[in-house]
């Protein structure tokens, strides 16, 4: 393609194995690829000083890029540790200082301004990648532990959701029926209230009344009176004698006094039975 023009597709991209260990020397890619000391990288580099995924080649912006997956050693060109770098017509890159070694070519020069035919990978591509619902038959080991390893992750997660979940549930329960149980009593406590204030009211009444009927100071009274009359009758019609004793006196004064208490109750039962009498009226 000539410059200024746009490009469908990403220009090849050989990489050759200038120091290390690997399973052939000339590679060549028309699309992303990795590097790394697992199997399932595009290129495996087994060397200890490499990690498992050590680095990624990718097409982005009409260039090829190269950069660093986090690695221990790091990647390096020209002696310097490097995140990203665009790869010119041929660079080569180091795995580590006094790693393996790596050259990249270009047959075409990636200057010219081109539409990317992949986008830069991005936490989307790596979700896809590791956590599909693919069956895993594509899936090379290093990808299956990572799956196997979420699943396990997600099975723990929900396990303690749900315990956290449940407790909630059963809080909630709790703190409803104790919230019914003290509204009940509550309400009966009430009721109790309302009988109790009604009852001593009636009882109220009911004394007032009582003491209506029954006038105790008039009738204490009205005894003392009846007394001292019933004396005055008794010495008129001449029962105590000069012979009488003190004694006898008291005697017969305790039981006249008992009598006019025995006429007073009759008369009491009889008012509380009946009624009081109506005092007539003079025309």
């Amino acid at each position: 393609m000539e410059n200024g023009t746009l490009r469908d597709s990403p220009p090849k991209i050989w990489v050759s194995i200038k120091k290390g260990e690997a399973d052939q020397q000339e590679f060549s890619f028309a699309d992303s690829f990795s590097i790394g000391r697992d199997e399932d990288c595009e290129i495996q580099v087994k060397d200890s000083s490499v990690s498992r995924v050590h680095a990624e080649v990718y097409f982005h912006e009409g260039r090829w890029w190269i950069r660093d997956l986090n690695s221990a050693n790091g990647t390096l060109v020209d002696g310097k540790k490097i995140d990203r770098l665009p790869l010119l017509r041929s660079t080569r890159i180091e795995l580590g200082i006094e790693g393996p070694m790596l050259e990249f070519e270009l047959k075409e020069d990636t200057g010219s301004i081109t539409i990317p035919s992949k986008k830069d990978p991005s936490i989307t591509h790596y979700v896809k990648q590791y956590f599909s619902d693919s069956s895993g038959k594509d899936a090379g080991e290093h990808t299956m532990y990572i799956r196997k390893a979420f699943e396990r992750v997600q099975k723990k997660q929900k396990g303690k959701y749900s315990i956290i979940i449940g407790a909630a549930a059963v809080l909630l329960l709790i703190a409803g029926t104790v919230v019914v149980v003290q509204h009940t009593k509550l309400q009966k406590q009430k009721q109790i209230a309302i009988d109790l204030f009604y009852d001593m009211k009636k009882l109220e009444l009911e004394i007032a009344q009582l003491k209506e009927r029954v006038n105790v100071g008039a009738n204490a009274s009205r005894l003392a009176e009846m007394s001292e009359n019933y004396d005055r009758f008794i010495d008129n019609l001449g029962v105590y004698t000069r012979k009488m004793t003190q004694e006898d006196r008291m005697i017969l004064k305790m039981a006249s006094i008992f009598l006019i208490i025995c006429l007073i109750v009759f008369i009491f039962v009889k008012v509380c039975i009946n009624g009081p009498v109506p005092a007539k009226i003079s025309p």
